[in-house]
């Protein structure tokens, strides 16, 4: 990532709202109810809000009612989608509550994908992994 030196808090948010912004319009143009979840939109020191559990801290960003109740994560990417290893225990744990949807916007090529959780999955299963360079945290090179 082009920006990865600037804090992450920062990094975060502008990923965030470009994720967020382009799947709750997708949500609407497919009649999806939705409501927001998450932590990102609450202005938490880091010292704080590292206290909150991970799985909590890691709620996916939208909860969904389309044909069938389900969670929604919205990332966005520039060249391959980068999901981090430490997260995936708490997908799991969301995905055995409730069916677990990724909405994914490549920024690049302005191109949507909605993908089953089991999907994704399946797709980290031969996925190349590298590392953040600022925190040494393995993550998953997906391509779509």
């Amino acid at each position: 990532m082009a920006d990865y030196k600037q804090p992450a808090s920062i990094r975060m948010r502008k990923s965030s709202d470009v994720a967020e912004k382009q799947c709750m319009k997708f949500l609407d143009i497919n009649n999806v109810s939705y409501h927001k979840l998450g932590f990102d939109c609450w202005d938490v020191p880091p010292q704080k809000f590292i206290m909150i559990p991970k799985k909590i801290r890691s709620l996916p960003d939208f909860i969904c009612m389309g044909k069938f109740p389900f969670f929604c994560e919205s990332k966005a990417f520039k060249g391959y989608l980068k999901l981090k290893h430490d997260d995936l225990d708490s997908y799991d744990y969301w995905h055995k509550h409730m069916k677990l949807f990724f909405y994914i916007y490549d920024v690049e090529n302005k191109i949507e994908h909605f993908i089953a959780y089991k999907d994704i999955f399946e797709k980290i299963l031969t996925a190349e992994t590298d590392v953040y360079p600022e925190n040494n945290k393995k993550y998953y090179k997906i391509e779509l």
